[in-house]
């Protein structure tokens, strides 16, 4: 069985890359073991309308509305960071449109 729960990937903040879950190795180093510029960031388990796994980070676009997913500890669950603050329940039109390293400049919120 496989579980999409489970996978990662970086921001690299020195070149500006983003590395999928299978580049981990760079240049012969596991990533995990490396201090460095790495951002990590996780996969929601979600995919958007066009099968796209959803990660920690990404904007996602619905019904007018632009929203950045987010870890929140308090509760122990995805939220999605925009003006009114939705939790993770979105309808199947959901896109994923940029992620917020990538696409600093996207405003969340309506558009």
């Amino acid at each position: 069985m496989y579980i999409d729960r489970f996978k990662f990937r970086t921001w690299n903040t020195w070149n500006k890359v983003m590395h999928g879950f299978k580049d981990y190795k760079v240049q012969g180093k596991n990533l995990c073991n490396v201090d460095g510029p790495w951002i990590f960031m996780q996969c929601t388990g979600l995919k958007d309308c066009n099968g796209e796994d959803i990660y920690e980070g990404d904007l996602l676009e619905w019904a007018e509305v632009r929203a950045a997913v987010e870890w929140c500890d308090d509760d122990a669950m995805y939220i999605l960071r925009e003006t009114y603050s939705y939790e993770m329940d979105f309808c199947n039109t959901t896109k994923i449109v940029g992620n917020i390293y990538q696409n600093p400049d996207m405003s969340v919120g309506e558009i």
